[in-house]
């Protein structure tokens, strides 16, 4: 769900949220030199590796597969590997999951959700390699760090008869079949068959010699195919070949079997025989419980190996390569989240549901279906507040395509979501918060000058079919950058106000570059959109409005809820993923309904399309207006792109008395000045960011001959100055408004231009018929003589 909120008071709503993923125990001294060109993509993010990185734990290094790395040199020793990282910068990089959700029926009783990803290794070495993947879901909550294939096992003193198959040991109370059991005399592969008393245990092979002395036993890791972990289901694997691809379990062993003790270790997987350094791919389900009592968390752990030559012979100094990851997932809030099913006739009081029809992600015509209905999952996330409620929908890919599970950039991405009218789900009151009435926020590109409830590619439109609100929406899902916290690992930026007081946290709009002590920036194509509801009488008036801006987050400010303005917030890092400056690729498009236009300012979408201007941080910026359909009803349309991101403050708003305009039939409210505090918080600090100035203007300014300090400019020298020419018609008047940038230079009084320093005066010119239609505009620069 991306955490966006409509409304200042939901922004505080809390969603349900795993606890941090925490880093192994970090291993110093050995100074590791390995390196390679392998990379590691796991639906559409694409990262080198690195023997060496750091976390917010501090420094990770060490040997693949639970070995003790030696004190120094480049090479851990017989059948090891070099333990590498998926790394940017320097460092540790957990991937996230970008899949649908899926519900699984588990044995017994209950269900499960997990997200679906795609994990493919690439640029491999020439010739044949088999790449093998070791899989522990159960890595956080089991042992609290260290996943299932890094187990350093413990050390235990026993005895036992040279051809037997018991050994005597202190304490048996962590020990369970299966475990397997290393040390001088034990044969290499050797586990522990039975554990007969609180001293005795049965091995599965007999010694070859006396033992007396420590051994070590590995509680944790998984020594044959049967260990392999499943789904709450009990059959289905967590990790398997892609689509297309073979893949098969198997065991391989580390560690080198002839050494005294043995340290060979062995581990169940699953492997693929990669050729030809083609790039092999396997899918995933990961785990979304988010919490640290069930038996699954919200990552699962990967080991990866690739056997170059696919020898089973493990060298450190060919190109056989250990990588260690994470992948992520946005946990499950079993209070809020629920898996939407197809619509079949339901009843004013049945959950949410969705046209399959009408609803998935299609090519750029809009029409062809990328995959099919059964192959996409929709989650509505559902919060609540008194007299309020939001509804956020997001779809994914539950079956793999090209690309893995992300969704394409630039696909069209369509929702027709299907709400009760009454009854109480979720929280939500649906018989007092109706979404025929509601507004709503997206990142796809939808453009509301044009939308039609018969376009495949742009809709937005709200409707009432018996008993039940249908809210539908197309547009284009475009490439986003998103700043996801290293404590968390998946995006969670929330906005919150406070006054004129933009609160953010966890967008990651005060980063320098795209990796930071506590944040790293990842692309993604969201494809979804959150509707709100709110019991009040202004916010009532944009129903059907809606905000559509690739921005990682977005929320409403307080000039929308007192009606002095269409005010909101958006944030998001400053940076992409390749660490190039995000200053053009933003957008919004934005529909404010006509009865919010009426209500607020008595005036229309027309006539607001004509002279409203539109400001960022309190500064005018060159912002487009026309008229559109808002949902259930007409609106104006204003559109900006591209901009560049942080964590800016848009209003759309009549020319007020106070910045020298009349404020005609715009109907504009009494003056008010835009004041805008922008405070971003992060886990480290709190960090305060004023508007830049704006930018002098490009056009050469006009010289008004012998205008003076003081002097005037009439209207109609204006007029002539603007080239209007023959569109003054009888009956028309002139309307003179001075942007605010330009206040400190120039101002209004009695329809005429008093220059009152030196210094350009821009001024926008307007023709206005009698009818009151605007039928010329134009800025006029004018310059002062001393």
């Amino acid at each position: 769900m991306r955490a966006r909120s409509a409304i200042a008071v939901l922004s505080c709503l809390a969603v349900g949220a795993a606890g941090a993923i925490l880093a192994p125990p970090a291993t110093a001294a050995w100074a590791p030199s390995k390196t390679s060109a392998i990379t590691i993509d796991v639906d559409g993010t694409t990262l080198g590796i690195d023997d060496s990185v750091t976390d917010m734990s501090g420094s990770r290094s060490g040997v693949f597969g639970g070995a003790v790395a030696p004190s120094s040199g480049s090479s851990p020793g017989t059948g090891e590997l070099t333990e590498m990282y998926a790394a940017k910068a320097g460092s540790f990089v957990n991937f996230e999951a970008r899949g649908g959700i899926v519900a699984v029926s588990c044995s017994g009783s209950g269900t499960t959700y997990y997200r679906r990803a795609q994990v493919t290794v690439g640029h491999l070495p020439s010739g044949t390699n088999y790449v093998w993947v070791f899989a522990d879901a159960e890595v956080g909550p089991r042992v609290g760090t260290t996943p299932q294939f890094n187990d350093m096992g413990t050390m235990i003193s026993a005895t036992g008869t040279s051809a037997g198959t018991t050994l005597t040991v202190a304490d048996t109370s962590a020990i369970a079949a299966g475990d397997q059991v290393n040390g001088a005399g034990i044969p290499a592969g050797t586990t522990v068959s039975t554990v007969d008393s609180s001293t005795a245990l049965t091995l599965s092979a007999a010694l070859t010699s006396n033992v007396s002395g420590n051994v070590t036993i590995y509680t944790e890791r998984i020594g044959a195919t049967s260990g392999l972990q499943e789904l709450c289901d009990g059959t289905t694997p967590y990790i398997a070949g892609a689509t297309g691809t073979s893949a098969t379990t198997g065991v391989l062993t580390l560690g080198d079997a002839s050494a005294s003790p043995s340290t060979a270790r062995n581990n169940a997987g699953v492997y693929v025989n990669g050729t030809s350094a083609s790039p092999v791919s396997f899918d995933i389900y990961v785990p979304t419980n988010g919490g640290s009592s069930g038996s699954t968390e919200n990552f699962i752990a990967l080991g990866i190996v690739v056997d170059a030559g696919g020898d089973g012979v493990l060298d450190d100094t060919t190109g056989d390569t250990a990588i260690f990851t994470h992948v992520v997932s946005k946990p499950w809030d079993s209070t809020s989240d629920v898996l939407l099913s197809a619509c079949s006739s339901p009843s004013a009081t049945a959950d949410p549901c969705i046209d399959t029809a009408a609803t998935g992600i299609f090519a750029a015509d809009g029409t062809t279906r990328v995959g099919t209905t059964s192959q996409f999952s929709a989650v509505a996330s559902l919060l609540s507040a008194t007299g309020q409620g939001i509804i956020d929908v997001n779809l994914g890919f539950t079956a793999a395509q090209t690309g893995g599970f992300a969704i394409p950039a630039n696909s069209i991405v369509k929702v027709s979501i299907s709400l009760p009218t009454s009854g109480t789900i979720g929280g939500i009151d649906f018989s007092q918060l109706r979404f025929n009435q509601g507004s709503g926020q997206t990142e796809l590109l939808v453009d509301p000058r044009t939308t039609s409830s018969s376009s495949p590619t742009n809709r937005w439109d709200i409707s009432t079919v018996s008993d039940r609100d249908i809210v539908s929406i197309a547009g284009q899902a475009r490439a986003t950058s998103a700043a996801v916290s290293r404590s968390s690992w998946y995006a969670d930026c929330q906005l919150s106000w406070s006054g004129s007081t933009v609160s953010t946290t966890g967008c990651g709009e005060g980063m320098t570059s795209s990796v930071s002590a506590n944040y790293m920036v990842f692309t993604s194509v969201p494809a979804g959109v959150t509707l709100a509801a709110i019991d009040d009488p202004v916010m009532a008036t944009i129903a059907g409005g809606l905000v559509s801006t690739n921005a990682q987050g977005m929320d409403f400010g307080a000039e929308t809820m007192a009606g002095t303005s269409f005010q909101f917030a958006v944030a998001g890092p400053s940076y992409n993923a390749s660490d190039a400056s995000r200053s053009s690729d933003g957008f919004y498009y934005v529909c404010v309904p006509d009865a919010f236009l009426s209500g607020s300012f008595s005036t229309t979408a027309a006539t607001a399309a004509s002279d409203w201007v539109g400001t960022r941080d309190g500064s005018e910026i060159a912002t487009s207006f026309s008229t559109g359909t808002c949902g259930t009803s007409g609106g104006l349309v204003a559109f900006l792109d591209p901009f560049g991101y942080s964590a800016p403050v848009f209003s759309l708003r009549p020319p007020t008395p106070a910045s020298g305009g009349s404020s005609g039939s715009s109907g504009a409210p009494a003056a008010t000045t835009e004041t805008v505090v922008q405070t971003t918080t992060t886990p480290a600090a709190t960090t305060t960011s004023t508007p830049a100035a704006p930018a002098a203007p490009a056009a050469a300014p006009v010289v008004y001959p012998k205008l003076a300090t003081g002097r005037t400019v009439k209207p109609a020298y204006l007029v002539k100055l603007a080239g209007f020419g023959t569109k003054i018609k009888r009956g028309s008047s002139v309307r003179i408004t001075v942007p605010k940038m330009y206040r400190s230079v120039c101002r209004v009084k009695a329809g005429k231009v008093i220059a009152i320093s030196s210094g350009v005066c821009g001024v926008k010119v307007k023709v206005i018929d009698a009818k009151g239609k605007v039928r010329a505009k134009k800025r006029v620069y004018l310059t002062t003589t001393i």
